[in-house]
């Protein structure tokens, strides 16, 4: 005698926890735990000579004071680390972001700190990307003889069919060359972050990219 197979699907918010787990395992063994893709544009002010810049001070112009802060601690790791300058300052380290200063004021303590150029990193933009992933669906089958007797049975397990959401920010850099008193560098990019990316990693994604550009651009020189 043989049984008919029977259909056992699995509870909706097991299937879904699965299907969720699964592409967060592949996305995080492929792009890590915070990846972010960013494209970014970028000229040099060809009226302005070529400058040995030792003396930077980086500013997040965000919003958020976390966001901003990181933002100036990565540019600040990532330009120490990859170009050839003497120093790199934060503004926050500089200039309270409580109070507000006067432009004669911040010309007075650029001035007296004898810095050379000035990085702004600005965020323009941001959104959430949606992405539907469409459900699929797995069957289990097994069979047992016991004698004369034959049991079959079967499970289906279904995956997706539901949305995840990722990050997208637009940004916008400027590197200030304090000697022509013009801006020498320009660049704007936009960043498509993963289902792990947070705003904050995104933004310390975007200040290692800046650097990496202006050391491609020949801004600054490689670290010896």
């Amino acid at each position: 005698m043989v049984n008919n197979s029977r259909k056992e699907p699995g509870k909706k918010s097991i299937t879904k926890y699965l299907s969720v787990l699964i592409i967060a395992l592949f996305l995080s063994l492929t792009y890590g735990t915070a990846y972010s893709e960013t494209k970014i544009t970028s000229q040099k002010n060809n009226a302005i000579p070529t400058r040995k810049y030792q003396k930077v001070l980086v500013h997040g112009n965000f919003e958020h004071l976390e966001y901003r802060r990181t933002a100036e601690e990565k540019l600040c790791e990532e330009l120490q680390k990859r170009a050839d300058v003497s120093e790199c300052l934060k503004h926050t380290d500089i200039f309270f972001p409580g109070e507000k200063h006067t432009d004669k004021q911040v010309e007075n303590r650029i001035a007296e700190l004898q810095i050379d150029a000035i990085i702004t990193l600005s965020q323009t933009g941001s959104r959430a990307n949606h992405s539907y992933i469409p459900p699929t669906t797995r069957t289990n089958v097994s069979a047992s003889v016991s004698g004369n007797r034959v049991t079959g049975t079967s499970k289906t397990y279904t995956y997706g069919g539901h949305n995840i959401t990722t990050p997208v920010a637009n940004y916008e850099v400027t590197l200030f060359s304090i000697i022509d008193g013009k801006v020498a560098w320009y660049a704007t990019a936009v960043s498509h972050g993963s289902i792990f990316s947070s705003w904050n990693s995104m933004a310390r994604g975007m200040a290692k990219k800046t650097i990496k550009q202006l050391i491609s651009d020949a801004v600054f020189e490689k670290a010896p």
